[in-house]
């Protein structure tokens, strides 16, 4: 199909052109009628630059197979590069990321002071390395964006698998349940437990337990690790030395993600000396409550330390 066509009919589906009779039985228009119609109502995010790439390939292909001169086929692709729903429609192949409604439901998390985990609605856990951001629908769907480093421990879902998008690295983690690590700094993903699907437009691997795949350009690069010597970061090992019981609380708040409550608010000035290792938060609370001899009441999602 000629670039002249495409822009053609991109103009009609995009509203800027009034549609004729002919179009109905046209087999090019019907076609990118239906892959348009078939798009996911979301925002995309794109990798603008190799579809610019890829379309000025297509032209300049059409250009000396169709003797179209340069100046021709250059100044209508300009005025229509800002759309992703051109890139679309012209049957660019390149990829593009299901993102999320751009309104208020959206919930950003980041790790500023350290790492942070977060709970999920399905009760899957994210522990977030310092630095790294999560995105996800307050009206959850099992499906986050990530940049930076994030373990993911994910609860089982045959009917709903989870999704994790990867922008920087145009690409993609599908999981039913199971524990595994990404660095999107590295461009890796590192399976802990079960099995993943990573993927991108061009390749899909499945990872056993540990496998690490290393995405480079068009490349999956899959190897073996050791996991006691990966993603070490995720261990919790905390050691604090005369200090108030509130900075204590913020500390296991960021790491395992409740909401702890202290009833009597004079108890937060009390300073004290903790060592936890790869606790569970139960662990550490009992561990706490016994030095301050406190009862431990949980309700829904929150955490209460009672004077006894």
């Amino acid at each position: 199909m000629q670039d002249e066509k495409y822009i053609e009919i991109a103009k009609k589906l995009a509203g800027e052109k009034q549609l004729k009779e002919k179009d109905q039985n046209d087999h090019d228009f019907l076609e990118l009628k239906a892959t348009w119609e078939h798009l996911p109502q979301q925002k995309h995010t794109a990798n603008l630059e190799r579809g610019r790439q890829l379309m000025m390939d297509k032209i300049q292909g059409n250009a000396s197979s169709e003797k179209i001169t340069k100046e021709r086929v250059f100044q209508p692709w300009m005025r229509y590069a800002s759309s992703v729903a051109i890139f679309l429609m012209l049957g660019i192949s390149y990829f593009i990321y299901n993102s999320f409604p751009n309104h208020s439901s959206e919930v950003f998390v980041t790790a500023t002071k350290g790492n942070k985990r977060v709970v999920l609605k399905d009760g899957s856990t994210v522990l977030l390395h310092q630095g790294a951001k999560l995105w996800y629908e307050e009206d959850f769907n099992r499906t986050v964006r990530l940049e930076g480093e994030g373990f993911f421990d994910i609860t089982h879902n045959k009917e709903y698998p989870f999704e994790v998008m990867l922008p920087s690295m145009e690409s993609k983690v599908k999981v039913l349940g199971t524990s595994f690590n990404i660095n999107t700094v590295e461009h890796s993903v590192s399976l802990f437990s079960g099995s993943v699907e990573v993927s991108n437009q061009k390749r899909k691997t499945f990872l056993e337990p540990s496998e690490k795949v290393v995405i480079s350009m068009d490349q999956f690069d899959v190897k073996t690790f050791d996991p006691s010597n990966e993603a070490t970061w995720r261990k919790f090992d905390l050691v604090l030395k005369d200090r108030a019981l509130t900075e204590v609380i913020d500390q296991l708040e960021r790491w395992y993600g409740h909401k702890i409550i202290v009833k009597d608010p004079a108890l937060l000035h009390y300073t004290v000396s903790v060592k936890f290792e790869d606790n569970s938060l139960e662990e550490a609370l009992d561990n706490l409550s016994f030095m301050l001899k406190l009862n431990v009441k949980k309700e829904g999602d929150y955490y209460y330390l009672i004077k006894e």
